[in-house]
């Protein structure tokens, strides 16, 4: 763990927030900026559901979860 990321941690742990969700979050955005499809697929269940961004679709299952964030 970078020590960036533990004085973002003691900073969410004062004010109350989840220290946990801000790893998820800081670990979710490296997989995506790293393009690294494998690892993102890891952060949803096999019949996921996702309201994309870029997107008017409703993502079912990680097949389409995959061609979403391969079209990034």
């Amino acid at each position: 763990m970078s020590d960036e990321f533990r004085d973002q941690e003691d900073e969410a742990l004062k004010s109350g927030s989840d220290p946990y969700g801000l790893a998820f979050a800081s670990d979710w955005a490296t997989a995506l900026g790293e393009h690294d499809l494998d690892l993102m697929l890891e952060f949803y269940a096999d019949k996921a559901v996702l309201v994309p961004t870029f997107s008017e679709d409703i993502l079912r299952g990680t097949e389409a979860i995959a061609d979403y964030f391969t079209g990034l």
